[in-house]
């Protein structure tokens, strides 16, 4: 199952920047069910067990896009 994981998480596009936050996020993750889709289980997984390889890249492109709108990001 990881390896299905690490696969959808793979053929994920990130989109770039230009929409505003909230439609940005809306169309990413429109994009991620469209593929969770065709693989019964791989949502639970991703969310139950965790990222997989490859998840760093859409979680970074979020947060960029996020900072770019000006959004005040907290670190822990």
């Amino acid at each position: 199952m990881w390896a299905v994981a690490q696969r959808v998480v793979a053929q994920i596009p990130l989109l770039e920047f230009d929409l505003p936050w909230r439609h940005w996020f809306g169309v990413l993750l429109t994009d991620i069910r469209r593929r969770a889709l065709h693989h019964p289980g791989i949502a639970r997984h991703l969310v139950v067990l965790g990222p997989v390889a490859g998840t760093q890249r859409v979680i970074d492109g979020g947060t960029r896009g996020l900072g770019d709108a000006d959004l005040p990001m907290r670190r822990r």
